[in-house]
């Protein structure tokens, strides 16, 4: 029998939520979606032809019916366009620097000490995983670990093994990689096998000390493309010979398809690679497995994920032989975290003889099938439309103790989850908050600044217009400070109305409430409430209509008297009430701020970095050290919001210079 996709894997290869935590890494302490999954399987272990070792508990029930729809699917011979309904992505925008994946999730450029850079995630691993080298602590540690035997888990985990041959000798005599991966999925392992050597491990990630760069894009695709037509001639004389095999299996193969989805998280794009090559097969393939599941902005953020051209990612060749650095020049460039570096690969510990075969014979199948073949002009149009966007690292400096604006302790946080909220909606980038400075006050510590790393995906100009907004909104003290990602200023001026500007204007909507995982902080939430109350007739009253949602989750409220406003009020993770919803201001007319008002009213939902309310908020969260709200009527709200966050701005100013630290009226007094 073919190797086969495990069964776990079945209900989730067509979810971008699995992808999204696949690739970034995210919030890996519950994956409470996968270890359902993974668990809810029959046990296969009995099967002497399934790769895959499930170590299930008694009380987990078999689950016959997984994953036959997507057999169906993915084979080809269902709706090709079926499947799971796409829930809210973690990340929507999410790039490599958001703030529950790695710190940085990118090697920066080599530094003075000549360490790698790369930091791990702010999620600690969930299992114990097996030893492995640590790259942080000199330059020269990851070439100081060659390939090795392979170190399972002692987590459980299932197995994925891509197996490829010129003539149909037994699976077990084929070349092939191998990826493990855990439930948790806070581990990752690559393994190559050929003819006479067993499983290599070449590459892990484990949240801890990973090495996950070792794949060339012309290699992965030799690779993915051996394996589908292996596995197309095993369909073939399985036909002739009247043989019992999985015709869906073996389709599950086919290139571009979910070999390449798996494996390339091992393959950086990098400076020099034919990336409209890369691109086009990348969004074939995930709109191949995704179906009507996937967006437009799935598949394109699962792209950009992986490009690394920024870092000056780059491979080199000596003799016949390839290795991976950071820099433009073989003699000066950095190390990143791989177990296939120089030093390694010069020296042998890398097994270039029996990797070299592999992509040989990975090379030899293809050529037999006509070759890599050349791009289509479909392939040229999808490499534009999906061509990786420029990112922009900023970093903002939020003054809280300034004379001219004072802000509240917690303006911070208030602030930071809507600026984040809104970037990801717009699919313009992400925040994360990367420090905070302090301060000893009679006798007490008071943070007296917040320090947020932010990325912006392409529009740089939107980007720093829409932190603008939020700046002004919240009335931020002139001294607050934009830097590039070295830490130096930019042109920045709050001041200046003009400059850094859009027509469009954005808010951040929230119902706060007290969550019971972190109940000394308010949280900002999107209750299912908040869409039913926006599309009821006490909010809508004869005056307004309610049409939407897009694709991308907005909805769109008109009034009689030509207002316009959009609401966004998707939650990135549907299992969890926490988020941060969206305003635009398509056209402000009182009839659109009474029914915004009313919303507010119906529901105890907040605009923010704004701070207003409708009505009183709830006892608990009054209580709360949190950001006082002004309570506002229908007529002053859209007198607020028609002037403009600048005007907001400038008014907010603060005349008095002869307050002392010591007046905590003073510091308290919001508005």
């Amino acid at each position: 029998m073919s190797p086969t996709l495990p069964r776990a894997f079945l209900p989730l290869v067509k979810s971008p939520r699995f992808w999204s935590d696949y690739l970034f890494l995210t919030d890996t302490e519950d994956h409470s979606l996968h270890k359902v999954a993974f668990a809810k399987v029959e046990d296969e272990s009995d099967d002497e032809d399934s790769d895959t070792d499930y170590n299930k508990s008694d009380d987990q029930d078999s689950n016959e019916d997984d994953g036959d729809e997507f057999d169906d699917e993915l084979s080809g011979d269902g709706d090709e366009n079926g499947g799971e309904e796409k829930d809210g992505n973690k990340d929507d925008d999410s790039d490599v620097d958001s703030p529950n994946e790695k710190a940085s999730n990118e090697p920066s450029s080599q530094p003075a000490d000549g360490n790698p850079t790369e930091e791990p995630s702010e999620n600690n691993p969930t299992v114990n995983e097996p030893a492995s080298p640590s790259s942080s602590s000199s330059s020269s540690s990851s070439a100081s670990d060659s390939p090795r035997p392979r170190s399972r888990s002692p987590c459980y985990s299932h197995d994925l093994t891509f197996p490829f041959a010129r003539s149909l000798q037994p699976w077990d005599d084929t070349y092939n990689l191998s990826f493990s991966i855990s439930p948790e999925l806070s581990y990752f392992e690559l393994t190559f096998c050929a003819p006479n050597l067993y499983n290599v491990s070449i590459a892990h990630d484990d949240q801890a000390h990973w090495h996950p760069w070792v794949l060339r894009w012309e290699e992965l695709e030799l690779v993915c493309r051996a394996v589908s037509a292996t596995f197309a001639k095993r369909r073939e004389k399985a036909k002739e010979a009247g043989e019992d095999e999985d015709e869906a299996n073996l389709r599950r193969w086919e290139h571009p398809g979910l070999p390449l989805l798996f494996l390339y998280r091992f393959a950086p794009i990098c400076v020099g690679d034919d990336v409209d090559r890369i691109v086009s097969m990348l969004v074939k393939a995930w709109k191949k497995v995704l179906g009507d599941g996937g967006t437009e902005r799935d598949i394109r953020r699962f792209v950009e994920r992986m490009d690394f051209r920024r870092r000056n990612f780059r491979w080199f060749k000596e003799g016949e032989n390839w290795w991976i650095g950071v820099g433009d020049d073989a003699e000066t460039a950095g190390a990143v975290y791989t177990y296939r570096d120089r030093d390694s690969v010069k020296s042998g510990k890398w097994r270039n003889e029996d990797w070299n075969k592999l992509v040989e014979e990975a090379r030899a199948v293809v050529e037999d099938e006509g070759g890599l073949g050349e791009l289509s002009e479909e392939d040229r149009e999808l490499a534009a439309r999906f061509a990786p966007r420029t990112k922009h690292g900023l970093s903002l400096w939020l003054q809280l103790r300034e004379k001219d604006r004072p802000l509240h302790q917690r303006a911070g946080r208030y602030f930071s989850l809507t600026l984040d909220a809104v970037l990801r909606i717009l699919d313009l980038g992400r925040l994360s908050s990367s420090g905070a400075s302090s301060r000893t006050i009679n006798g007490e510590s008071v943070w007296t600044s917040d320090h947020m790393s932010i990325s912006i995906h392409g529009g740089l100009e939107r980007g720093r217009a829409i932190i603008k907004q939020m700046l002004w909104w919240i009335r931020a003290p002139l001294s607050s400070t934009l830097m590039d990602s070295s830490y130096k200023d930019l042109p920045f001026n709050i001041a200046d109305g003009a400059e850094d500007t859009i027509p469009e204007t954005y808010l951040g909507i929230i119902v706060p409430d007290i969550l019971p995982t972190c109940s000394w902080l308010v949280g900002h939430t999107l209750p299912d409430s908040l869409c039913t109350a926006l599309q009821s007739k006490e909010v809508l009253q004869d005056t307004a209509n309610v049409s939407g949602p897009t694709s991308e989750g907005w909805l769109t409220v008109t009034t009689t008297d030509g207002g316009e406003l959009g609401f966004n009020l998707s939650r990135f993770d549907d299992e969890e009430l926490e988020g941060t919803g969206a305003v635009l201001l398509r056209k402000l007319t009182p009839q659109a701020s009474a029914v915004l008002h009313a919303l507010m009213n119906a529901s105890g939902a907040v605009l923010t970095p704004v701070a207003l309310a409708a009505k009183p908020l709830n006892s608990d969260v009054a209580d709360m050290h949190w950001p006082p709200h002004r309570i506002v009527d229908a007529g002053t709200l859209h007198e607020i919001l028609s002037g403009g966050p600048y005007q907001l701005w400038v008014k907010a100013e603060r005349k008095e210079d002869d307050m002392e630290d010591s007046d905590e009226e003073y510091w308290e007094e919001r508005w």
